[in-house]
């Protein structure tokens, strides 16, 4: 796999087009009851962003996931889709002309301070419970989650629900005082349970206790409450410190 550097100016596709700011996704704008579409996201028209352990972990990158934004665990380092191969997001831009000396500034706050990541299916969350109202979630859902806290708060948070033939992922930025910060939850759209109509999946973890916390919609449960909630087992989270 070819990789080249790109100019700073790729890098804005993840505050704009690429991702959703302030945690808030499209998923997370659809009720319930909304009619649930099964389709993946059109080409280049719906960009996304989300973490991957390395570089051998991309996916080829082609015209159905243009202009999409990868984070590299590994690597600390951004990568972007531009329809034919993944290039690397170079974040300095060319050097200016010496500027006079400016006033002492406050100690720079970047830089990622710790990095979450949990995966498992069914059988690696502490309940197995997974019948309401008559219906049963599957077993064979794969849940993952994965998320960035960076020094100053600000925390990027990716999730994905996998199955045998179909799967859907999505980020989100939580700036470090927005509600939800601490748990920095991700939404996606996906229906397990026949009628596909309206169901929407809701991970996220504690960073202060560390547990992992799957909750799943389906408007076919039709009566209170109309979502089941697992928490993962401590084992299939781990919580690397910077």
């Amino acid at each position: 796999m070819n990789f080249v550097r790109v100019s700073f100016l790729f890098s804005l596709c993840f505050f704009t087009a690429c991702g959703t700011a302030a945690g808030k996704t499209d998923e997370q704008k659809s009720s319930v009851l909304d009619p649930v579409k099964k389709e993946g996201p059109s080409k280049s028209q719906n960009p996304t962003s989300f973490m991957v352990a390395n570089l051998a972990s991309l996916p080829t990158c082609n015209t159905s996931i243009k202009n999409s934004l990868a984070f590299l665990k590994e690597e600390k380092q951004f990568y972007g889709c531009d329809g034919t191969a993944w290039a690397l997001v170079e974040v300095k831009g060319d050097k200016g002309d010496a500027g006079a000396k400016g006033d002492s500034g406050t100690t720079s706050n970047q830089g990622i301070s710790s990095l979450i990541s949990c995966d498992g299916d069914m059988a690696t969350v502490s309940s197995q419970n997974r019948t309401l109202n008559g219906l049963t979630v599957p077993s064979w859902p794969v849940i993952q989650y994965s998320a960035a806290i960076f020094n100053n708060g600000d925390t990027l948070a990716t999730a994905s629900v996998r199955g045998a033939s179909y799967e859907i992922s999505k980020s989100s930025f939580y700036s470090r005082n927005q509600v939800g910060a601490s748990t920095a939850p991700v939404q996606l759209v996906y229906d397990v349970i026949s009628p596909n109509d309206a169901a929407f999946w809701t991970v996220s973890v504690n960073r202060i206790t560390g547990v992992a916390t799957v909750q799943y919609y389906d408007a076919d449960f039709n009566q209170a409450p109309n979502y089941l909630q697992w928490n993962f087992l401590a084992s299939a989270c781990t919580i690397q410190n910077y």
